[in-house]
């Protein structure tokens, strides 16, 4: 085998790779001395790492507890409107260009409500029209005369008002004539 790359070794050392890779790292350490010198380096490093402590650890500890509490305690001391905010200048053009467009919406949106009075009474329904017709193919001339849309109620009356004019008859499509 072909001596592997420096990482390939470190990963085999961490327990990284795979136990197909692990063996095969392992029997070509053996026997070869260049891999079996990184990975006893990889060893000496590993210990000293582990045993090794950061120098005056506690001190340092104790030192950023302590400015974590001052700061806390001399922001709570001061006043809202006296505390000093750190604001971009983009972040602070895009709120202004927020509150523009937010304050021009509510112009044109307060604009379009004093509109709509005006609106609804060019909507406004005219007054209802009554009109006595005596037969449908009256009523349907005169709906039919009006090129205008509006609505239609039309009203049977009650009772015995409706009297029969003549037999009704059958006839077939092809014989119906209109207006015969």
């Amino acid at each position: 085998m072909m001596c592997p790359d420096k990482e390939l070794i470190s990963a085999w050392h961490d327990g990284e790779t795979g136990r197909r890779w692990s063996e095969e790292i392992t029997m070509h350490i053996t026997d070869c001395e260049d891999c079996a010198a990184e990975a006893g380096r990889l060893d000496s490093l590993s210990i000293l790492l582990h045993e090794s402590k950061i120098p005056g650890e506690k001190e340092i500890r104790d030192r950023v507890y302590n400015a974590i509490e001052r700061r806390r305690a001399v922001g709570s001391s001061e006043a809202f409107w006296r505390r000093h905010i750190d604001i971009s200048m983009p972040v602070l053009l895009s709120a202004a260009a927020m509150l523009i467009v937010f304050f021009a919406a509510v112009l044109f949106a307060f604009q379009r409500l004093e509109a709509v009075p005006e609106v609804v009474e060019e909507i406004q329904p005219e007054p209802e029209i009554s009109l006595q017709v005596i037969s449908l193919e009256d009523a349907a001339a005169i709906l039919l005369s009006d090129d205008s849309g509006f609505d239609v109620l039309i009203t049977i009356p009650s009772g015995d008002a409706l009297s029969v004019t003549g037999e009704p008859q059958l006839i077939r499509e092809a014989d119906y004539r209109r207006g015969e």
